[in-house]
């Protein structure tokens, strides 16, 4: 199965740089720990995406334990590693809700809609005001110039979330979560939480981006060396949730569409099978543009 998600860009007056975007993630190299695109088209101000059809997002089944946030955390960094080096781009909306699951246990960054470029006169700082606020890095929240550093912030506030179920001050209202952000220390897990796992959230963490782990310090790090397999993270409740997507499925007025043939199956796809599968979805969703002619391309 694929699926087309479409999007409502009536408020962006860029909507051929992020389709051109979208579709440099769809013609590029295959990351395992990337959500694939298959291609892209707009109906009026709508932007339709193809791509990978996953179970669910990790939103819904957090709280996680702190063993299958380590798998989690793992697989994001490994996703913001290609990301950052094969693509040159930065994710800047990272959080639980835009990082995807299977029942297979696989864990992909998805919802690229603020990737921004590390290409060009811009490849060492941005300085456009975008991403989630309870997730936003302080540096955007100044409006000051920044780089891929950002992702690292997010990440640690995105284990907090799937950890405590929560995010920092998340009981504030927007614009006031971001104030707490700048005036208040950086966020913490508590002591009830493992060393491991505090140490890896106050390395993400840090207002001085300049203080925050790299990345590859960060996959370096006990906690995410110790993290598990990925079929071993998931908890009950995703397979629960999934029975009743299902159920409800028909019913749903989701912008989400699935379209085509079954999926391959067999456990998790590497190397030239998941290239395969990829060119057979492309297809796919080729078949079915043609099929709806009201579909333009940019």
């Amino acid at each position: 199965m694929i699926a087309v998600k479409s999007v409502d860009m009536s408020g962006d007056d860029d909507l051929s740089e992020i389709n051109k975007e979208i579709e440099a993630l769809a013609d590029g190299e295959i990351c395992p720990q990337l959500v694939q695109y298959y291609g892209s088209g707009t109906v009026g101000r709508h932007l339709l995406l193809s791509m990978e059809l996953m179970h669910g997002s990790l939103d819904k089944l957090k709280p996680l334990s702190e063993a299958a946030v380590a798998v989690c955390m793992r697989e994001a960094i490994i996703g913001l590693t290609f990301l950052w080096t094969k693509y040159k781009k930065f994710h800047r909306d990272l959080k639980a809700a835009n990082i995807l699951y299977s029942l297979r246990g696989e864990v992909k960054l998805a919802d690229f809609g603020c990737v921004r470029s590390l290409m060009g006169s811009t490849a060492r700082m941005a300085q456009t005001y975008v991403g989630s606020p309870y997730w936003m890095a302080p540096e955007i929240i100044k409006n000051k110039p920044y780089n891929q550093m950002v992702d690292v912030w997010s990440l640690g506030i995105t284990a907090m979330e799937l950890i405590t179920g929560k995010v920092p001050h998340s009981r504030l209202v927007p614009t006031l979560a971001m104030a707490a952000s700048l005036e208040k220390p950086e966020p913490r897990l508590g002591t009830q939480y493992s060393a491991n796992a505090r140490n890896f959230v106050e390395k993400c963490l840090q207002k001085d981006p300049s203080k925050r782990k790299t990345i590859q310090g960060l996959f370096e790090m006990t906690y995410i060396k110790n993290a598990g397999r990925l079929d071993g993270w998931l908890p009950s409740k995703a397979f629960k949730a999934g029975n009743e997507n299902k159920k409800s499925s028909s019913k749903s007025k989701s912008k989400n569409k699935n379209f085509g043939g079954k999926a391959k199956g067999g456990g998790i796809m590497f190397g030239e099978d998941l290239k395969q599968e990829k060119e057979r979805k492309k297809y796919q969703y080729t078949a079915y543009r043609r099929s709806r002619p009201e579909i333009d391309d940019i």
